[in-house]
């Protein structure tokens, strides 16, 4: 294990795990995860080619964030293991149909019916039942609404599907390359805090499954060779002039790597760009990803990190929580929430030549700066720790460069939902939420407008569905243990029923709660089904 001073290897502050009486008894897991927090003071990131438990390919185990395939069939999670029970962390890829199907309120339900669960179940492990089993899901005792299900079945051909990287991950981005062959390519990109880069994985989805590769060449991705390998080194993003496959630098030539704490991720396809925050240091790296054609997307750069984009605290203590792109394209604005203080930045990029009318020039021939705005958006709140802003719609899609009537800052001390007039940017409303908000999601409709707005309470472990042309709450959605993303169908997904669920990451739980969202529904905002049963700790497994 490398060591380098202060990489911070635990949940940030405020997210790691309260699992509550059921995880005190607990006693060598709690140890883990105490070992965990004691390492996270001065430790630095484990190379995975460390001795230890392999992890499981077929489990969730402290989901750090997820993103769904645009055609709506995988939901690609990413478990963090976060309290370093195994050497390494995992993304897998979730079939969501076969999930539908065993929903007996889905239309493609398999017909099989379940019986009530143990009333224990909601603690205890349930690492005996067999994924393949007509025992795989059952009712909630507390609510027969709900069905729990062994997520073990939705995991298929794990060797293709699941791929190793780093522990303390958090929440992907998912970009779809060009293709000369015009087989669907998608590339994921996940920022790994344990060893202080973003993993790039290939991801290629098909009607029978999905094959994620981050081995050999970045232009032929080659199979995993062993189940679950380690993602290649040449797969991460870690430090400037990275090509593929070159050296490690000498000591009379120090590298310049990536800040500490990468966290938070913001795409933008249009101008082939990729915005990191640090969660330390107030910094944002940008990464290059343009191109021309498609060997030009196969080399992303890191080519800039721009530090202490927002101001410190009375200490100096800076970082960044999440980012925002309020325009895809050029020349659009891009906020940053920060950790330390109530308010959220500006920054901008210069240097992108003709687009999005036309195709992003070649990585070679362009010269990008990120550049800050001086814009700084403030709560009026005492406190600090904000953690999002979304910029709402009235109807229809919204036009490049136009100004929204309003938009929403999300505080998590004191937790609140603060509202800004878009002509003035003076807050006008203030929302009380639940306890630790950690993310806020937009959900809008075909038209493009803002439907309702989703806070998602880590401590609370409640999700509150906001009506922003109120404002108001409008539902209060438990959830469970730890909740950290809430993952909304992207637009224009190809699967009707896709487009009535929403996902849940759920941390603290090791599961992923499905929502209902369909408008009229009995259950709507309601949790109709979980992902693997709620544990205050991951399940235990088997020889590997």
């Amino acid at each position: 294990m490398r060591r380098r001073a202060g990489t911070g290897l635990r949940p940030p502050r405020g997210e790691r795990s309260r699992l509550g009486a059921a995880r005190a008894s607990q006693v060598p897991a709690l140890g883990l995860f105490l070992l965990a927090v004691v390492m996270g003071a001065g430790a630095g990131g484990c190379n995975l080619s460390q001795d230890g438990v392999r992890p499981p390919d077929n489990r969730i185990f402290f989901p750090g964030g997820a993103v769904m395939d645009p055609g709506g069939r995988w939901l690609y999670v990413v478990n963090s293991n976060s309290d370093l029970r195994y050497n390494a962390g995992t993304v897998a890829a979730l079939d969501l149909r076969a999930v539908r199907q065993d929903h007996p309120d889905d239309p493609t339900w398999s017909g099989q019916t379940w019986g009530a669960c143990p009333i224990d179940s909601r603690y205890v492990p349930r690492a005996s039942i067999d994924g393949d089993s007509a025992n795989r899901c059952c009712r909630d005792a507390f609510d027969e609404n709900i069905i729990n299900c062994d997520e073990q079945r939705y995991f298929r051909d794990t060797r293709q599907n699941t791929v190793r990287i780093g522990s303390f991950a958090a929440r992907p981005v998912l970009q779809t390359l060009p293709s000369d062959s015009g087989e669907v390519v998608r590339r994921l990109y996940v920022p790994v805090r344990g060893d202080t880069s973003i993993t790039m994985v290939s991801v290629s989805p098909r009607e029978d499954g999905v094959t994620m590769s981050c081995y050999g060449d970045r232009n032929e991705p080659t199979a995993a060779p062993t189940p679950s390998a380690p993602c290649d080194q040449r797969w991460r993003i870690s430090r400037f002039d990275d090509p593929e496959g070159t050296p490690t630098p000498d000591n009379t030539n120090p590298e310049v790597r990536l800040p500490d704490e990468p966290y938070a991720l913001a795409l933008d396809e249009d101008a082939g760009l990729l915005y990191v925050g640090h969660l330390r240091g107030g910094g944002v790296s940008l990464i290059n990803l343009g191109g021309v054609n498609q060997s030009d997307f196969k080399h992303p750069e890191l080519i800039q990190t721009l530090p202490g984009l927002l101001p410190g605290d009375s200490a100096g203590a800076q970082g960044i929580t999440s980012l925002t792109i309020k325009n895809r394209g050029c020349f659009g604005s891009i906020y940053a929430s920060s950790r330390y203080r109530p308010v959220v930045g500006a920054f901008v990029v210069y240097g992108i030549e003709n687009c999005p009318e036309n195709s992003p020039t070649p990585i070679s021939a362009r010269s990008l700066a990120i550049v800050g705005t001086g814009e700084i958006l403030s709560t009026g709140l005492s406190g600090s720790d904000t953690r999002g802003i979304q910029f709402i719609r009235p109807g229809g899609p919204e036009p490049a460069g136009s100004t929204p009537d309003r938009m929403f800052i999300l505080q998590r001390t004191p937790p609140a939902l603060v509202a800004l007039d878009a002509a003035t940017q003076t807050p006008f409303s203030v929302t009380e939420v639940c306890q630790g908000p950690t993310e806020l999601t937009q959900q809008r409709d075909a038209s493009g407008r803002t439907v309702a707005l989703f806070v998602t309470c880590f401590d609370a472990g409640e999700v509150y569905v906001v009506d922003p042309w109120v404002p108001r709450v409008r539902n209060v959605i438990p959830i469970g243990r730890g909740p950290v993303a809430m993952i909304l169908p992207p637009a224009g997904v190809t699967d009707p029923v896709d487009a009535n669920r929403a996902y849940v990451v759920a941390f603290g739980g090791n599961n992923v709660v499905v929502i209902d969202l369909a408008e009229g529904s009995k259950t709507q905002y309601h949790v109709i089904q979980r992902i693997g049963f709620p544990s205050a700790t991951p399940r235990e497994v088997g020889p590997q």
